[in-house]
């Protein structure tokens, strides 16, 4: 008779030798993909704070609550203050009175009904007066139930506005005249 036989304790002891080689392969193969998840992430992450550190416009984001929970440096350029010194506020500490209800609006449309918002309103800049400003939101988080975190994207439109303000003018002074030769 060609066959081995070994005894029932080396048949287990080479299957727990087996297993555990195999084991230790799997925890080696999890260890590295969780290496490259966490690179990838970093990598993602650094990614992302360069373009928010060097966009013209200012990034913030808003806590469902409408708390600002990130600003990116354009704060400074835009409203003369400091990201850290718009951290925790709201946007109603922010806007001119006569447009926190577009900004709310905005804020809604986005954070509850998740659809992209849009707003013109003035921001409180830190001397004292009003730039206008075009707020783009969006919901943080695709597909998110209920009230959720916003996204938004505000860009200075004080030029803009100016140029709308003096055509208007312009349009008004030209129906005087007219009505002025009838």
């Amino acid at each position: 008779d060609s066959r081995l036989t070994l005894p029932a304790w080396q048949v287990m002891a080479v299957s727990a030798l087996a297993a555990l080689v195999q084991a230790v392969l799997i925890a080696a193969a999890a260890q590295d993909r969780q290496q490259a998840a966490d690179t990838a992430a970093a990598e993602g992450a650094a990614l992302y704070r360069f373009l928010a550190d060097n966009s013209m416009d200012l990034i913030t984001r808003h806590a469902a609550d409408g708390r600002i929970t990130f600003a990116s440096p354009a704060t400074l350029a835009l409203m003369g203050r400091l990201p850290e010194e718009i951290t925790g506020q709201t946007l109603a500490m922010l806007v001119h009175a006569e447009d926190w209800h577009a900004a709310q609006a905005a804020l809604v449309q986005s954070s509850y009904h998740g659809r992209a918002g849009s707003a013109q309103l003035r921001l409180k800049h830190r001397d004292g007066h009003h730039v206008w400003v075009e707020m783009r939101c969006r919901p943080a988080a695709a597909g998110q139930a209920g009230a959720g975190d916003i996204v938004a994207v505000t860009r200075d439109i004080t030029q803009a506005k100016a140029q709308e303000q003096a055509l208007l003018e312009a349009r008004d002074a030209a129906l005087a005249a007219n009505r002025a030769k009838s």
